[in-house]
């Protein structure tokens, strides 16, 4: 299946969700050749673009944001743990006059994290949890493979794992539509099939 990128992000805004996820929230990039936030953040958005296509091109997806959470899952058992919440502690150095003098001091604030942050996009038909990687070679599609079953515990939660192809500067193509069993395995799934559910 086919999924056309929408590249539209005029104002900048997915840009700047992915820098502040790249500054404050997700871990160190697996990948050797990314050392910048600004190459963090360029490496998020590029992967959030599968997800914003799809969500796009197919209706019936959503992204799972706070919005989406409160609207679909909220009240609904065995979701409601996208709500639950956990603080970290974050620093920042910060500057201030002292007696016509600048100074350093730093400043702690507690932030609350949602479970639902570290998710891409579910199904709303069916509150299936959708786990969204790209790739652009056959080594790079057995890399995600090998990170999804070596991680299963982080990714406990998902329904299924969609795979596409970074077709060209236009498309990708949905390759993959996988679920993983108790077993550590993985079933392959018909997508087609089950949007038509």
């Amino acid at each position: 299946m086919e999924i056309l990128k929408d590249n539209n992000d005029p104002n900048g805004y997915a840009f700047e969700d992915a820098l502040a996820k790249a500054q404050y929230m997700y871990p160190k990039p697996r990948n050797p050749h990314i050392h910048t936030i600004l190459q963090h953040a360029q490496q998020i958005y590029d992967g959030e673009l599968i997800e914003r296509s799809i969500c796009k091109q197919l209706p019936d997806f959503k992204p799972i944001n706070m919005i989406n959470c409160k609207k679909y899952f909220e009240e609904m058992k065995p979701w409601e743990f996208l709500l639950k919440t956990k603080e970290r502690k974050i620093s920042k150095e910060m500057m201030k006059k002292n007696n016509g003098a600048w100074e350093t001091y730093y400043e702690e604030k507690n932030v609350t994290e949602w479970e639902y942050m570290y998710y891409d996009i579910f199904h709303v038909p069916t509150l299936s949890i959708i786990e969204c990687k790209t790739y652009d070679s056959d080594e790079g599609r057995k890399a995600h493979l090998q990170h999804i079953r070596g991680n299963d515990w982080k990714y406990k939660n998902m329904d299924y794992f969609l795979f596409a192809l970074n077709k060209d500067e236009k498309s990708f193509e949905i390759t993959d539509f996988l679920s993983l069993n108790g077993s550590n395995q993985f079933k392959n799934h018909n997508i087609a099939e089950f949007i038509e559910l």
